[in-house]
């Protein structure tokens, strides 16, 4: 599963929302919704966004190239 079917938003819009705006993962699904209906995607939105961790972690200045 990469999307909430309850609210038709994609795993990667979480992400974004999160990145973006510099969210926790519970306040992206709050404003996205996902999760907020049946809850079944909540398992999946989690794995999903753990391996995406470290590519949303912005790089300190000093370390990048």
């Amino acid at each position: 599963m990469t999307s909430c079917a309850c609210t038709g938003r994609s795993f990667a819009e979480v992400a974004y929302r999160m990145l973006r705006d510099r969210l926790s993962a519970a306040e992206a699904e709050g404003l996205t919704g996902c999760g907020s209906i049946c809850t079944a995607c909540i398992p999946d939105l989690r794995t999903f966004l753990g391996r995406r961790a470290r590519p949303l972690t912005r790089v300190p200045k000093e370390r990048m190239p």
